[in-house]
């Protein structure tokens, strides 16, 4: 006869629990900081306009449903720029030609203004349909964090 020692089933449901646990606890942690993460885009977001760089899809195995992303490019500090002074539109014809000068050279200072600093980010898409829709070099409305630009979602 052998003599091996039988474990209670006790233990095996307790393990099972256990590992119930930490699963739902880290599923639980990724939708809270995802929800975290949309609440802060909501608040303190920027909105600029991206360039798609290349899209792709990634299949874990044969089987899976594949993932698909987008790779965007942007200035992340193009909206820091300070808005435009309300300039009073006037007619060339009835002012003077240094008048004409000014407004043009207050008109055309943004445009000697650094244009911030490039990122490339990589954005999931949600499925096959927005995958689809898009092209690359289409210029696509993102919103990301000033101080932290990995944190970008797609504007819908």
């Amino acid at each position: 006869m052998s003599n091996k020692k039988v474990i209670p089933v006790k233990y095996f449901y307790y393990g099972m629990l256990t590992i119930a646990l930490t699963i739902g606890g880290v599923f639980f942690f990724l939708w809270f900081k995802e929800s975290k993460e949309e609440e802060m885009l909501a608040e303190n977001g920027c909105t600029t306009k991206a360039t798609i760089v290349d899209l792709y899809e990634t299949k874990s195995s044969k089987r899976s449903h594949p993932n698909y992303y987008m790779e965007v490019a942007f200035f992340t500090d193009s909206l820091a720029k300070t808005a435009p002074e309300n300039n009073t539109k006037s007619n060339p014809n009835s002012t003077k030609s240094d008048q004409v000068v000014a407004v043009l050279a207050k008109q055309t200072a943004s445009l000697r203004e650094p244009l911030g600093i490039y990122q490339t980010k990589t954005i999931p898409l949600t499925s096959y349909d927005q995958y689809k829709k898009y092209k690359i070099e289409d210029t696509v409305l993102v919103v990301y964090l000033k101080d932290n630009p990995s944190v970008i979602r797609l504007k819908s």
